[in-house]
């Protein structure tokens, strides 16, 4: 789904349009366009779901939460074979806390983790990466 965002008089209202999971093709240059320049109007507000969101490794690339999660399991000594795959933050936050870890540990380490891994994350697709670069921008 896709938001945009403020009628003329000022009022405030979503509009949401349906885009096809994982193809960026269902936009074309003009609605890329506008997007990127409601974006840059702070009109529209993008909101990056976890499929936009790889890291490279030595495997290949791999969704970033997941390979998130498997480096904090490890950071925190949390044994992720007892855990459903793929391995989420979640899950191995909340086997950390149940073995009465602190919540500050666990979040002081995902962010070093994050911090080490922020060259190697990528968007998947070109125009999606242009688009993130000019909302940072914003």
């Amino acid at each position: 789904m896709l938001a945009f965002g403020d009628r003329p008089s000022g009022d405030r209202h979503v509009t949401t349009l349906p885009v096809p999971s994982g193809t960026p093709q269902g936009f074309d240059e003009d609605a890329w366009d506008d997007l990127l320049n409601y974006m840059e109007e702070r009109r529209v507000i993008p909101i990056i779901g976890p499929d936009l969101l790889r890291v490279q490794t030595d495997s290949g690339l791999r969704p970033l939460y997941e390979w998130l999660a498997e480096k904090l399991a490890l950071k925190l000594s949390v044994d992720p074979s007892g855990l459903p795959r793929p391995l989420t933050l979640n899950d191995v936050l909340c086997m950390y806390l149940g073995q009465h870890g602190r919540r500050e540990e666990a979040y002081t380490r995902l962010r070093s983790i994050m911090r080490t891994g922020r060259d190697s994350c990528i968007a998947t697709s070109s125009r999606r990466t242009s688009c993130c670069t000019k909302a940072r921008r914003c």
